[in-house]
């Protein structure tokens, strides 16, 4: 398996590529919802932008993959894209420069929404967690800042300006689910309860050891599960998209160069997951809802 070795790279190359972007030019980022949505949603995944050091190999993954379409923004003598699933902005794509001797080219990083995020980072660098990049009005988007937690995990947090998408049920393409696969279960439900207001429940459900997920307003916005022991120990957040037929979109990942890191062996909300890693070796969960689809 090909992982990013250190939270500390993690943090050069996005305190790099965000603080190398003219913030003046970023008008030009629409905003998250059209029409506003009007609801405020904490703690729940609302954008994921991929920080990547081969932009067009990004592009190519996913548009062929998942069938997304691109858009460009120009950003002075840089460039921002939005990956767009059904005419919608689904993810953002962030151009960084490559690291000698680091295998992995790319990493997703989501975003919680965050009703005050200045609050959200002072209790969260209370608890040891580094901010890799501060906030920032994003355009139309909205207000933006990602840190790392106490055991590198890296979360963004958003306050978007037009209000944050609703809870329908996800369509074919878009983000479903998150989940944090921790080296220090215990600690990172602490920090996550503590900067982001979340209450831990345990996933008896799911009817799998140590999961649990992190409750807002009564519902489920992520789950937390133990790091697996062949990982190297630094957190990572995985999001999921949700497919049609996961089986269909493995064997397509694999023929545009992606390896599957968790096969779908075991049904979760009443369907299947799987994990990979895509050729720029950013970590992507798929989620079926059943295994007919």
């Amino acid at each position: 398996m090909v992982y990013m070795k250190k939270t500390t790279y993690l943090i050069i190359f996005c305190c790099f590529t965000l603080n190398s972007i003219n913030i003046n030019a970023l008008p030009l980022i629409p905003a998250l919802n059209t029409p506003p949505s009007n609801e405020v949603l904490p703690g729940k995944i609302i954008w994921a932008d991929i920080f990547t050091a081969d932009v067009n190999e990004t592009i190519n993954f996913y548009t062929k993959v998942f069938g997304w379409t691109v858009e460009e923004f120009e950003l002075n003598n840089d460039n921002f894209y939005l990956l767009m699933n059904m005419g919608k902005p689904v993810a953002g794509v962030i151009p960084r420069l490559a690291v000698n001797n680091i295998s992995n080219k790319a990493v997703w990083v989501n975003h919680l929404s965050t009703p005050d995020i200045n609050q959200a980072i002072k209790k969260a660098t209370e608890l040891g967690a580094e901010v890799i990049f501060s906030p920032n009005q994003f355009g139309k988007r909205g207000i933006d800042s990602i840190i790392s937690d106490p055991l590198g995990g890296l979360i963004g947090m958003l306050k978007s300006d037009s209000g944050d998408p609703k809870d329908n049920e996800p369509v074919i393409g878009d983000w479903v689910w998150a989940q944090l696969f921790s080296s220090n279960v215990e600690k990172a439900a602490k920090f996550y309860s503590s900067v982001f207001d979340y209450t831990i429940q345990q996933a008896s459900e799911l009817n799998i050891k140590d999961t649990f997920f992190l409750m807002s307003a009564n519902k489920a916005r992520a789950g937390l599960a133990p790091l697996p022991t062949d990982i190297k120990p630094r957190d990572r957040w995985v999001g999921f998209i949700r497919v049609n037929n996961i089986n269909q979109i493995l064997d397509r990942s694999k023929a545009e160069g992606a390896r599957v890191i968790f096969p779908p062996q075991q049904a979760v909300f009443n369907g299947q997951i799987a994990i990979i890693a895509d050729p720029s070796g950013a970590l992507l969960g798929l989620l079926s809802k059943t295994d007919s689809e």
